[in-house]
């Protein structure tokens, strides 16, 4: 509490250093907030799904020059044995 009005106190907000630095730190702020969407959508791939639902789209795009793999299909082996 002591540090919030000793950064608002009368005297320093008329101060240009004060000025320039909540400037600064405002610009910061802005900058982390959007950086930090970027991120998620970079690396969580439930952050995109979900993104991408509530946007409306069908699934989550390719990403360009990505070649589509297809779907996993379930493979049996069947081995016969010789009777002697």
């Amino acid at each position: 509490m002591v540090i919030l009005n000793v950064t608002l106190a009368e005297a320093n907000l008329v101060k240009y250093d004060y000025q320039v630095f909540r400037a600064i730190a405002n610009l910061l702020e802005i900058t982390n907030y959007s950086i930090t969407f970027y991120i998620y959508c970079l690396f969580s791939e439930d952050f995109r799904n979900t993104l991408f639902r509530t946007l409306g789209f069908k699934g989550p795009l390719p990403l360009r020059g990505t070649p589509k793999m297809p779907p996993p299909t379930a493979t049996t082996t069947v081995t016969q044995l010789k009777c002697v």
